[in-house]
């Protein structure tokens, strides 16, 4: 993240729920911004197959000992991405 802000012209941070919610609209501008011209053709073959029932599961999926000391080990980072911790 230290890196991200030195240098915001060089990281692209792509969110997990995020793809998965809507994979279009977060790989399509990662796509043109890595130089690509045909994103429509690469979106079609590898954005099938998300599911976005899968966004949040960790919470639920981590056992509870394991869930808190994530938390506490990285609770400022998931604040930091947007994430609720």
């Amino acid at each position: 993240m230290q890196f991200a802000r030195q240098h915001p012209d060089q990281v692209r941070v792509v969110r997990y729920e995020d793809l998965l919610s809507d994979p279009v609209a977060c790989l399509e501008p990662v796509l043109h911004w890595l130089g690509e011209d045909d994103v429509g053709e690469l979106l079609s073959r590898h954005t099938v197959g998300l599911d976005a029932s899968r966004s949040g599961r960790w919470r639920e999926d981590m056992p509870a000992n394991d869930n808190a000391a994530f938390k506490a080990s990285v609770g400022d980072l998931l604040q930091t991405l947007g994430y609720a911790a």
